[in-house]
């Protein structure tokens, strides 16, 4: 009877056994499903480089994985990846607990020890970029200190002033300025008390030349940026004033102002 039994249990394990060795067949790596948003993140994993959306391919047995996704202008951001049991092929394997008594245990143990009776947590995942603003704030920095502008006013023609000096300078100078400043190109120390500028800050200049011609009554105004890159933009305008009244003469100067103005802004989108 005994020998019957043993007969049996060996022929059992013949016909059965092999459920259980699905898990040392089992391929020794698992597919993680890896995306950002937005897609073409650079993943660096195992000496090699994936560009989201990738499936790649991790060593089962493993634990802690970190893969990071990194893309430029972005911060990167990452995802750990945890050693988790197989369930699924565990079960699979012990589907017929008594008819695997003897050899599920066997193959079970051949699984945990060459790692294929583990996957990794989670298999999918996709990571949200976030924007890195610290080059733009640094960019913006950088063009903002190159576009800083101290503001000189110089008169060619000192014999004749058809107004005070103070009111042609608030006509022009100051017209132009305010033009200029609805952009962001451009700063000036002398319309913004805010800013906090030191000796060693390089900082360009724009410079009005107002020229006054008695003979044909005639203004005229010429502007020079140099920003402290480099950069330089000139703008010409003039304006006839002969025979018009004290209001109309002042209108002529914010005129040429608002001119020049607009003809610095071209040059700048250009």
């Amino acid at each position: 009877m005994h020998s019957k039994f043993i007969f049996i249990l060996a022929l059992l394990t013949i016909l059965f056994g092999s459920g259980c060795s699905t898990i040392s067949k089992k391929s020794d790596f698992v597919n993680v499903f890896i995306n950002s948003i937005p897609e073409g993140g650079k993943v660096r994993y195992d000496g090699k480089i994936y560009t989201t959306p990738a499936n790649i391919p991790i060593k089962r047995g493993h634990d802690n994985i970190i893969l990071r996704v990194e893309k430029e202008g972005y911060e990167s951001a990452s995802v750990t990846l945890k050693r988790a049991y197989d369930l699924h092929a565990m079960a699979a394997d012990c589907a017929i607990p008594l008819i695997n008594l003897v050899t599920c245990p066997i193959g079970l143990n051949d699984g945990f020890s060459s790692g294929r009776a583990y996957t990794v947590e989670p298999r999918s995942v996709t990571l949200e970029l976030v924007r890195d603003l610290s080059k733009e704030r640094e960019q913006r920095a950088q063009q903002q200190a190159a576009n800083l502008l101290r503001v000189e006013t110089r008169f060619i023609n000192k014999s004749w002033f058809p107004l005070e000096k103070h009111e042609m300078t608030v006509a022009c100078v100051d017209e132009a300025l305010e033009n200029l400043s609805k952009g962001t190109h451009f700063r000036f120390l002398e319309k913004d008390s805010k800013l906090q500028v030191s000796e060693t800050d390089n900082v360009g200049t724009i410079t009005f030349y107002i020229d006054l011609i008695e003979t044909a009554q005639l203004v005229k105004l010429k502007v020079v940026i140099q920003t402290a890159d480099g950069t330089t933009y000139i703008a010409n305008a003039r304006e006839s004033i002969q025979g018009k009244s004290r209001a109309e003469i002042y209108n002529a100067f914010e005129k040429v102002g608002v001119v020049v103005a607009k003809d610095i802004t071209e040059q700048v989108s250009r």
